[in-house]
């Protein structure tokens, strides 16, 4: 088979070589193989029993979709995301409607995108539950709210794994490769026995032009969660807790300049490496909310 080239067109000097179809350089699905095998090793090394549940603390049922209190232990996904600004009536979990959300469930709800594939990739993932918290806490319960937003540390870090949601400014742009949403093609050139295509976008890169890196409220999900599945336009990465690096898409190609599965670890979703508490202050405010009155609320479990 004759070998073609790989140059990299944005990121000059990343040259490499690989011996794919160029039109497989980026598939539009996710690899749910390649991304179930990093999930079982890190999960091997570091299992979780969530057994310090706060009072109310509810999950969505992947298989049903209906929204039920969480099973003692049970293992789930969490969801991070933007919530933007809603362009139509969108459903979320209340005090009035929390008994149908438990008996009937969300299929036929106008559940954003964003959530709509967090539980496909549940499913993909073999995860039984998934919190959301537009769908978890009561958005009309003033004590709903202050006992699960106080309890943020343990929902995001006992979670088996995030879900981020880096690409799209809001709940309706979904999760690119999972569904509807399309990813972004790469620039490629095939032709004469030479094939030139664009490699992913640098995770560093990617991270901090998205609008889920300037939320107040992510910037808590993000540190306090131990492995993150980061969704964005150019593929899905994959950051968990001992690692020195992010993995992504990627891995399979050779190239010339550095490690295939491992890029350096980036501190753009909150993490301050000295653990300061000036470190987190100063990233945390850079962070913009719609509310400002939820400046405390949005990093009391950091």
């Amino acid at each position: 088979m004759a070998q073609s080239i790989l140059l990299v067109v944005k990121h000059l000097g990343n040259i490499g070589f690989f011996d794919q179809d160029a039109a497989q350089y980026l598939p539009q699905q996710v690899n749910w193989e390649r991304i179930n095998s990093w999930l079982q090793v890190c999960m091997k090394c570091s299992p979780k029993e969530f057994r310090d549940r706060p009072p109310g603390f509810r999950v969505i049922e992947v298989a049903t979709q209906r929204v039920i209190p969480g099973p003692p232990s049970c293992k789930y996904a969490a969801l991070s995301y933007v919530w933007g600004r809603a362009t139509a009536p969108e459903i979320e979990a209340t005090t009035s409607n929390i008994h149908d959300l438990q008996m009937v469930g969300l299929s036929d709800l106008p559940v954003p995108a964003t959530i709509r594939d967090a539980i496909v990739a549940s499913s993909k993932m073999g995860m039984q539950y998934l919190w959301v918290d537009r769908l978890c806490i009561l958005q009309d319960s003033s004590d709903d709210k202050c006992t699960q937003v106080n309890a943020m540390d343990k929902i995001y870090s006992n979670a088996a794994v995030t879900i981020v949601a880096l690409a799209g400014s809001d709940a309706h742009y979904g999760l690119p490769g999972v569904s509807e949403r399309k990813r972004a093609l790469p620039w490629v050139y095939d032709g004469q026995g030479i094939c030139m295509a664009e490699l992913l976008r640098p995770y560093e890169e990617i991270s901090a032009q998205s609008v889920w890196h300037t939320r107040g409220w992510t910037f808590q999900e993000g540190m306090l969660s131990t492995n993150l599945l980061m969704f964005s336009d150019w593929g899905v990465f994959y950051e968990a807790e001992g690692c020195t690096g992010v993995r992504d898409e990627e891995e399979e190609w050779r190239r010339s300049d550095s490690d295939p599965i491992f890029h350096p670890a980036s501190r753009s979703r909150g993490k301050d490496t000295t653990g300061s508490y000036e470190g987190l202050v100063q990233n945390y405010t850079k962070r913009d909310l719609s509310w400002p009155s939820d400046i405390l609320r949005a990093i009391t479990g950091s």
